[in-house]
């Protein structure tokens, strides 16, 4: 190692670290233009929300799914699980307090945020478990800041406070990862760890329908490894939390 390498070390963690600063500065700004406790905000801050938006006002009143083909030509195009995800907190919330339904948005921005947390907080987890604690600091805090420039930069940070399926989903396969990861730590709960990841795969998918990735990615590992027996708990454990909803859904799910 040269004397040149703790000093790009640095400056690679303060440069991470700036960036960090400017997402979450981003992200307060948004959310003094997107949430008012004062009046109900139903204002769009990604791409298509409002399609989102309309998917859980419709799950609100137990119809979220209908014929695109009929008036009023609406369509759900997210997964079972986002849908009763939000229509059941935000909801609720706005059922608890008694508000109008306007108020829906703005409620289920902060169901948005727990997510964003959720995603930080796992990924902090990996990033803290790929580095380990034998790593040069630098090194452990520039980790630590890519954990939440994951959860808060602009490519995601877009949605951190939207009414969609992403980082709800992305949270979940960041949890199936890091059970696997757990799962090869070994000890009794292993097969455990595998179900678990399992769980988290099929509720991402529950999420949103393309995320395939915890899936595919976990398969791969345990061929790499041979953990067949694991490799068998997880394909069953994701394939009943793929097919169930689908055999016991509506004809219009």
């Amino acid at each position: 190692m040269t004397a040149a390498t703790p000093r790009w070390g640095r400056l690679s963690a303060w440069g991470a670290g700036l960036a960090v600063l400017a997402a979450v500065a981003l992200l307060l700004g948004r959310a003094l233009s997107a949430i008012s406790f004062d009046a109900p905000l139903m204002v769009v801050t990604s791409g298509a929300e409002e399609e989102g938006v309309l998917g859980i006002l419709r799950a609100i009143e137990g119809a979220t799914y209908g014929d695109p083909t009929r008036i009023p030509f609406v369509a759900s195009y997210y997964n079972w699980l986002f849908f009763e995800t939000f229509a059941g907190l935000a909801g609720g919330a706005v059922a608890l307090f008694g508000l109008d339904v306007a108020w829906v948005p703005t409620a289920g921005r902060f169901v948005a945020l727990a997510a964003t947390a959720a995603t930080l907080a796992l990924a902090w987890a990996l990033t803290a478990r790929a580095v380990g604690p034998a790593a040069a600091p630098s090194l452990r805090w520039h980790a630590r800041f890519v954990a939440v420039w994951l959860a808060l930069g602009p490519l995601v940070g877009w949605w951190a406070l939207s009414l969609n399926p992403e980082l709800s989903a992305t949270a979940l396969t960041l949890a199936a990862v890091l059970a696997v990861l757990k799962a090869e730590d070994g000890g009794g709960a292993r097969l455990g760890w595998f179900a678990l990841a399992g769980l988290c795969a099929a509720a991402a998918w529950g999420f949103k329908q393309s995320y395939l990735f915890a899936p595919v990615a976990v398969a791969l590992f345990c061929v790499a490894r041979r953990a067949w027996g694991g490799l068998a708990l997880f394909a069953l454990v994701t394939g009943l939390g793929v097919a169930l909803p689908v055999l016991l859904g509506s004809p219009a799910y």
